[in-house]
């Protein structure tokens, strides 16, 4: 074949040049931008700022990354400042250049992170921390309390009312019963029913009565004796209490007129007092060995009409 039909040759015509050089130009135009756009792109084309998400809800947060063109995530976190549902951080930071379709992550907050603390009036200490463990959280001040209601080794009381919202590893204080307090039964024996019934009272004990019985001992009123006397008891327990109506009054019998002394307090006696002779004086006279005068032992002279408890000492006085 001549090389004239291998090698065709380019028309020189205007028309043609002015064509190929167009040609040639839009080629040239073509190839530039595809160069530049291509050197664009890899310098800085392809990035994009890492869009601010912080304080958005989830939602917010999602059009935002949608619309810088990069895949947002999201995990949850408690949180003790950011509202709950809130955006408390991103990865990468608001502003990082980051690449157009890259991985981005948020996390939420939860709102604060409180746990309820558990019922734990009456378990026993070891099952009350369980439970706070359980709960997560912490036995804190363990104090020991009398109760009257709470058995021994029980919890009385906690630092929290069951179902109080705290943070994770409060320590919750805790009262334990030492059970019942012992109390001191006091002797009550001679006071008026009104201070013996106040100083039991205070105490804790209730208080009952036996009938009242006739003393000459203890004034009318006051307390003769008590059941339990003495010992220990507890708040509830009953003190009985027997109170004095005073002594029997009876009237004093006279001396009749030449009475021996000897028969006198043979009647004094029977009469239920404590009848003595006394001997005094010195008298030669009609009146020795009789009765000179009736005393009470405390050297009051009786009269036909005076009275005196029953058991009184009564002194009958005789002439030597």
């Amino acid at each position: 074949m001549p090389a004239s039909q291998r090698y065709p040759k380019l028309s020189q015509a205007a028309t043609y040049r002015r064509r190929r050089t167009f040609a040639l130009t839009i080629v040239v135009v073509l190839l530039a931008m595809v160069i530049g756009f291509t050197s664009w792109w890899f310098a800085s084309g392809r990035y994009v700022a890492a869009p601010s998400v912080i304080n958005l809800t989830q939602s917010e947060a999602q059009g935002i990354a949608d619309e810088a063109g990069v895949v947002i995530s999201f995990s949850e976190e408690y949180s003790e400042t950011v509202p709950t549902d809130l955006v408390i951080s991103s990865n990468p930071l608001p502003g990082d250049r980051v690449v157009r379709g890259s991985q981005m992550s948020a996390v939420v907050s939860l709102g604060p992170e409180r746990f309820a603390v558990p019922q734990l009036a009456g378990l026993p200490v070891e099952d009350a921390k369980k439970a706070l463990a359980d709960a997560s959280l912490t036995s804190g001040q363990i104090t020991e309390q009398w109760s009257e209601t709470v058995a021994r080794g029980l919890i009385i009381s906690a630092g929290y009312t069951a179902g109080d919202q705290v943070k994770r590893d409060t320590p919750v204080d805790l009262a334990v019963s030492k059970g019942r307090e012992p109390l001191t039964v006091p002797d009550t024996v001679g006071k008026t029913k009104e201070q013996a019934a106040k100083t039991l009272g205070d105490l804790g004990f209730q208080i009952a009565y036996a009938d009242e019985q006739v003393s000459a001992s203890v004034p009318a009123g006051s307390v003769i004796s008590q059941d339990p006397a003495n010992g220990t008891g507890y708040r509830g327990d009953t003190i009985t209490l027997v109170i004095s109506k005073g002594a029997n009054m009876t009237k004093v019998p006279a001396p009749t007129v030449n009475e021996r002394p000897a028969a006198y307090v043979d009647r004094l006696n029977a009469a239920k007092f404590a009848a003595e002779l006394v001997y005094s004086g010195a008298n030669l006279g009609p009146n020795v060995g009789k009765i000179a005068k009736v005393t009470d032992e405390n050297g009051t002279t009786l009269s036909a009409d005076s009275e005196l408890p029953e058991g009184a000492k009564i002194k009958v006085y005789v002439t030597l």
